[in-house]
């Protein structure tokens, strides 16, 4: 394709989806790379039809304009990728923090009463999402000038969708048989449920636009006010709920920053459109199926618990499922820097797709296991220099949830191919299974097995969500799974596993040394994370 085509092509499809193409992060949080890293044509055609090998200039030709861009564009990935990464770090440091001082100050039954009330208050932000963020996402990263239609035309429907299930939750929750400290903890953070849900709404202009430093920052400062009022509640020995309270500031706090840093790439004009809402409402209800019943299926098994074990229970299975928490906001960013990748070429290149979601794959199997291996060999360390001594029965529910994550990662970027496809209706289906298939089992289980019980169905629901979706990818998505990059993988996970059973005695030294060993191979062997760290460094350089 010539230049003068690329260049009619780009103004059709947006500026920021033309950027996303020729190498913006497609993983903002975990890997800062380029998209170029991950999927390259085959082949490029230069100004006279000559066919060369894509990254190739013709013979003799000095690098142009454009290649000048893309260096540049590298570099700002770099910078941007990294940017993200330091906030996802900091924001995991800083909840992490909060949830030391809160643990160790209330007490594991306390503590289980805040961990069900944060469960049960995700789900109606969960279900105001219907699916809108991501849909919002694709009309503006599609056609940038609909932006503030879209956007200002979306907002009233979010808020309203927003109040209403936040009110119909609360008269849930006054109906189940919740405690009284839980029923009066979701009392009071309902608010906070509202301002994810709004936050939610105006995110999606940071995210088209690739301004996420932004949701970064926000997201930050919220995090430190909770913190700081957390800290001063319970030094003056206001309770929990005050604690809830502190939560529910700082979540106003990043919603607030959120809408001030949008207005400065666009203005917010409200209004009611009714056809907008349609044209959203109507692709999103399936989606909203899928990712709301996903997401319900993550927290559910905290409320069950809730419902039929005590709350220190509650406040085990809490500390323990948060480290795994954390750890799945990583595969999150993946998924979500994924999919507007994976939108563009789905409109204009199938295979491409395809090829990029096997690049995908082959980092999170590469990411996945010294993650697990670390938390399920120093589990003991992270609950005992985290939550205390008292905390000391969630050690094997964090080492069972901790091998959820393999397949955590996986699901990430096929859920984003699916979306990208299209496959909304199959994907709802599955999740649904998964919700199902997660209910019913701990319903028969934890009232006899307890919280082991509920970390052994955690892992079973997230294998059979792999399972349904890499089946479905394979035989609708026309999707061949390579496992080329396994044996390298799985031998530098065994390496690392030596050096635990080496050094029993000293696990964080076994953990360190493992996670090195572990490194170094996966840089050493041919696959993509050695590929993909050379093209960091000559983005860098260049």
């Amino acid at each position: 394709m010539n230049g003068t085509s690329d260049r009619t092509r780009s103004r059709s499809v947006g500026r920021v989806a033309d950027r996303v193409s020729r190498g913006w992060t497609i993983s903002s949080h975990s890997i800062g790379v380029s998209v170029d890293a991950l999927q390259r044509p085959i082949y490029r055609t230069d100004v006279t039809g000559t066919v060369t090998p894509a990254g190739e200039p013709p013979t003799g030709a000095r690098p142009d304009g454009a290649e000048l861009d893309r260096s540049r564009l590298s570099v700002r990935l770099a910078a941007n990728s990294l940017v993200q990464v330091v906030g996802t770090v900091l924001a995991s440091a800083i909840g992490f923090v909060t949830f030391i001082v809160t643990a160790r100050v209330l007490g594991p039954a306390i503590y289980g009463d805040l961990t069900a009330a944060n469960a049960f208050l995700y789900v109606p932000t969960v279900l105001a999402e219907v699916g809108l963020s991501m849909v919002v996402v694709r009309e503006i990263s599609a056609d940038e000038a609909s932006t503030e239609d879209v956007v200002g035309g979306s907002l009233p429907l979010r808020a309203a969708i927003g109040v209403a299930t936040v009110t119909l939750s609360l008269l849930i929750a006054l109906a189940l048989p919740f405690n009284h400290r839980t029923t009066l903890a979701i009392v009071v953070g309902s608010p906070g449920a509202f301002f994810t849900v709004m936050t939610f709404a105006v995110q999606p202009v940071l995210q088209a636009r690739l301004k996420m430093q932004w949701a970064v920052i926000a997201t930050l400062v919220g995090r430190l006010a909770t913190l700081g009022l957390t800290v001063a509640a319970l030094t003056g020995g206001l309770g929990y709920l005050a604690v809830m309270g502190a939560t529910v500031i700082g979540l106003g706090l990043t919603l607030a920053l959120s809408v001030v840093f949008v207005r400065r790439l666009m203005r917010i004009r409200l209004r009611v459109d009714v056809s907008l809402w349609r044209r959203l409402i109507g692709p999103a209800l399936f989606l909203a199926l899928a990712l709301g019943t996903a997401s319900i299926t993550a927290r559910v098994d905290t409320v069950l618990i809730s419902l039929l074990k005590p709350s220190r229970d509650v406040g085990l299975y809490g500390a323990a499922y948060k480290f795994v928490d954390v750890s799945t906001l990583f595969a999150s960013a993946i998924g979500i820097s994924l999919f507007p990748v994976f939108s563009r070429f789905f409109a204009n290149d199938g295979r491409r797709a395809r090829d990029l979601l096997q690049k995908s794959l082959d980092v999170v199997v590469a990411m996945s296991p010294p993650l697990v291996v670390l938390i399920i060999g120093l589990a003991a360390q992270i609950i005992h220099y985290s939550a205390g001594h008292e905390f000391s029965g969630a050690v094997p529910v964090l080492q069972l949830l901790a091998l959820s994550l393999f397949f955590v990662f996986l699901r990430a970027p096929l859920s984003r191919f699916q979306i990208a496809a299209g496959a909304y209706r199959p994907l709802a289906w599955m999740m649904l299974a998964m919700l199902a298939f997660n209910v019913g089992l701990n319903l028969a289980l934890i009232p006899t097995y307890g919280i082991k019980a509920a970390a052994v169905v955690n892992l079973a629901t997230e294998f059979l969500g792999f399972a349904l979706q890499l089946g479905f990818v394979w035989k609708r998505l026309a999707f061949r799974p390579s496992v080329r990059y396994l044996p390298t993988v799985a031998g530098a996970t065994v390496l690392m596993v030596v050096w635990f059973a080496l050094l029993p005695g000293v696990p964080i030294a076994a953990g360190i040394a493992g996670a090195v060993l572990y490194s170094v191979v996966l840089l050493w062997a041919p696959g993509v994370i050695r590929d993909l760290a050379r093209d960091v460094l000559a983005g860098v350089r260049a």
